[in-house]
């Protein structure tokens, strides 16, 4: 049998890397930066408008059956001013299979199931099943909302706010009060104008910390192993 450990349950937290052994301290401002870029004006979607925002992103979601690509992920945590930044790429057969790769040198994967969380690295593995983790279950549950399920399921623990970004559109989700200690503390995450593809995700943990996504090119109904979908 499988042995979970603490330190499992905290790898798996919001999908977090594996320690690296090369951690930057964050940069210091450059002292004569180049202009910033053009500045795309954020425009509110709200009242019937936001209703109608989600019933258009879970209608383009419903010919979705999978999608993969690359991502860039930047994971900062507060009190150490330190970052690690890690390649990977991403797999999700709808509605409710999660593949997260972080590539060497992390050499992690992660597992998100009906069945719960699973995880293998270069010298473990592991499982957490839901029922054992229902806060760590929630904080996944949202991840996988936000990429490619029923963005809906976030209004039950977020104030949810989104905004016209060009063609794109932008949300910024902050944990309710009256919500439980589940999930994030505020997500803000990104869909391209075709209402199914995640551009990034910002996580922000109740602790503070941060892991900040970027995806790649993300290809839709990509033919995906099943036995590469599980532990």
């Amino acid at each position: 049998m499988i042995r979970t450990t603490r330190r499992s349950l905290l790898l798996a937290s919001g999908l977090l890397v594996l320690p690296r052994l090369a951690i930057a301290d964050e940069p210091a401002a450059a002292s004569s930066a180049a202009p910033p870029p053009p500045v795309t004006p954020r425009t509110p979607i709200v009242g019937p408008k936001l209703d109608e925002l989600f019933r258009e992103i879970a209608k383009a979601r419903q010919s979705v059956r999978s999608f993969a690509g690359p991502f860039t992920q930047t994971r900062k945590m507060g009190l150490m001013r330190t970052q690690i930044l890690s390649q990977g790429r991403v797999s999700l057969v709808v509605p409710d299979r999660l593949r997260w790769d972080l590539l060497p040198p992390d050499e992690v994967t992660y597992w998100v199931t009906p069945e719960g969380l699973s995880y293998r690295n270069r010298s473990s593995q592991g499982a957490v099943r839901s029922n054992d983790a229902k806060s760590l279950s929630a904080g996944l549950e949202d991840l996988r909302a936000m990429l490619g399920g029923d963005l809906s399921v976030l209004r039950k623990r977020y104030d949810v706010k989104a905004f016209a970004v060009g063609d794109d559109v932008e949300f910024e989700a902050t944990a309710l009060a009256s919500a439980d200690a589940r999930g994030m503390k505020a997500v803000r995450f990104g869909i391209a104008k075709d209402r199914v593809r995640p551009t990034f995700t910002r996580l922000v943990e109740k602790n503070g910390d941060t892991s900040d996504i970027r995806f790649g090119e993300l290809r839709t109904n990509v033919p995906l192993d099943p036995q590469t979908m599980h532990l």
